[in-house]
């Protein structure tokens, strides 16, 4: 059967099933306004009804999407983006592609590389998220790239390397000067993260460390308490291009923190098509190895 010789199905009616999709409810979705809500209630029946499958379903007082409900989103979002790509391109405008990643990636490896015209009419949001985050961003069309550890993906999905993570002990130098790790893990007072593998992994190697240790929720807060001078903080090797002057650096082997594989991901069908994620991927392939 042809798609368009049964009716039920629009542009208009795609676009409020997206909003929804977006909104996470009808109320939401219609700004309050009771006409509106009616009507996005109507045209997600005959959606329904076209498709022949639930979109939506009762949870709660709402609704949610179902699992169909999910695919057809993602689909639409991406031929909207699909279709306002071309139109831009057609008059000559420039393009925004969104790209996730963790904040020490966009940090010290994306935005000290990104530089206006980079790529010829194309520009990026940056958007700092947790891995699992971005890979469902790019599922669900959100996301046109992302920066992420190395894991599994599923096939909708390709990726390429950008470089590996290791991990250092930073020391201001009015510590002074350590030439043994454990012991300076153990002695020096450290900024560690208050919960997580790292934390775990330092524990397990140095066996103790100084009472006077500092927990901290993320790499940003160690490298301001390194760089004040007062701590010590394992952190990422990449962090060199942030962490200033008068502090040595005591690499820490694989065998006690693991290296991380870092690599740039991709939904394969966006890169299919729309030409600026393309172009994106192999101008980004080179400026951000490291």
């Amino acid at each position: 059967m042809n798609l368009l010789s049964k009716s039920g199905l629009s542009l208009e009616r795609l676009r409020t099933f997206l909003a929804f999709a977006e909104a996470g409810s009808i109320v939401r979705a219609s700004a309050n306004d009771p006409v509106r809500a009616s009507l996005i209630s109507r045209q997600l029946r005959e959606l329904e009804e076209f498709f022949e499958v639930e979109l939506v379903k009762r949870h709660g007082k709402g609704l949610v999407l179902t699992d169909e409900g999910m695919r057809l989103a993602a689909l639409v979002r991406e031929q909207f983006l699909s279709l306002e790509e071309f139109r831009k391109t057609a008059t000559g405008k420039s393009i925004r592609l969104t790209l996730g990643a963790g904040n020490t990636m966009l940090e010290w490896v994306v935005v000290p590389r990104i530089k206006p015209g980079l790529i010829a009419s194309v520009e990026f949001d940056l958007h700092h998220e947790q891995s699992n985050e971005s890979i469902e961003g790019l599922r669900n069309g959100s996301r046109d790239l992302a920066i992420i550890q190395k894991k599994p993906l599923s096939r909708q999905f390709a990726s390429a390397s950008l470089g590996s993570v290791s991990f250092a002990l930073f020391i201001p130098k009015r510590l002074g000067r350590q030439t043994n790790l454990r012991k300076a893990l153990r002695e020096l007072p450290l900024a560690l993260p208050i919960g997580g593998s790292l934390r775990e992994a330092i524990l397990q190697y140095a066996g103790e460390i100084n009472a006077a240790n500092l927990g901290t929720t993320g790499f940003h807060n160690a490298v301001a308490l390194v760089r004040a001078g007062h701590y010590a903080a394992v952190l990422p090797s990449i962090a060199t291009v942030n962490i200033g002057p008068d502090i040595s650096m005591s690499p820490i082997p694989p065998s006690v923190v693991q290296t991380r594989q870092i690599v740039l991901a991709w939904s394969k069908r966006a890169a299919t098509t729309r030409p600026a994620i393309a172009l994106a991927i192999e101008k980004l392939r080179e400026v951000l190895v490291f």
